[in-house]
């Protein structure tokens, strides 16, 4: 089986868009979209299917907005239009730029967690057998995997808000910086044998989720989505491992996206 398509994937995706009140049957074409809307390299090789995507993506949403309109059901795109009529409601743009943010934060990150979690897993055998033998470990395992390889490698672009120096480099006030999720999370400063993939670590403060303001708000539903996939397939599939005629894994280039 490929794990990221036939597992991974459908999970999350499906429970955003039945969330969201968009038909099952589109996920495909939703799905072909957003791996496109993802990229964080605009150039003149992709930025044709950049703009054709994101087109196809608003006449989509378009349709989907005037039937919950006429027929509004328990979503939250229903849920949305209710708000229409309120003096600071958000505006058409806004609004596909809200659905379009959740369908994409809503199954990428997800599906990311479920597979690095899964890869982490079969790379550390003895791990997988403690979770396998103790399957409420699944918790501190959920953590552990957010920690050891999050889904995220690093923040969307933020701005210094004054000029700030850091051993010896000053970063002046409205320069760019990309936070590393992946390099704070392994700070030996912060976590005792950091390189090392431990189930049982406690006190596992990672920032696979962000910090304050910018703290994800799905964090527990990707907790809970990836708790229920780890332990059924562990329990259906108890000997899940890799496939030896594979080739080695390949990560998705990307500054912001960590997956295979």
């Amino acid at each position: 089986m490929d794990f990221l398509d036939d597992f991974a994937y459908p999970l999350p995706f499906t429970v955003i868009i039945e969330l969201l009140g968009i038909p099952i049957e589109d996920q495909e074409k939703l799905r072909r979209w957003s791996d496109v809307l993802i990229e964080s390299h605009i150039t003149e090789k992709n930025k044709q299917s950049l703009n054709e995507s994101s087109e196809a993506f608003i006449d989509y949403m378009k349709n989907i907005l005037d039937l919950r309109r006429k027929k509004p059901g328990n979503d939250l795109i229903s849920a949305f239009l209710k708000l229409e009529e309120a003096e600071d409601h958000m505006t058409e743009d806004e609004l596909y730029a809200s659905i379009l943010l959740l369908i994409i934060a809503g199954h990428e990150t997800t599906l990311n967690l479920i597979s690095n979690g899964m890869h982490a897993l079969l790379s550390h055998p003895d791990q997988l057998e403690l979770l396998k033998n103790n399957p409420k470990l699944i918790h501190s395992a959920i953590e552990e995997m957010l920690r050891y390889n999050s889904p995220l490698f690093a923040s969307t672009m933020r701005l210094a808000a004054e000029d700030i120096t850091i051993k010896g480099i000053t970063i002046k006030k409205e320069e760019g910086v990309l936070a590393l999720f992946s390099s704070a999370n392994q700070d030996e400063a912060m976590f005792n044998d950091s390189l090392r993939f431990d189930i049982t670590r406690e006190n596992n403060k990672h920032l696979a989720f962000g910090h304050g303001i910018h703290f994800c708000m799905g964090a527990a539903l990707a907790r809970l989505e990836c708790e229920i996939a780890i332990n059924t397939i562990l329990n259906r599939l108890p000997n899940l491992r890799f496939d030896k005629e594979a080739k080695f894994l390949k990560w998705r280039p990307s500054n912001i996206i960590r997956i295979t």
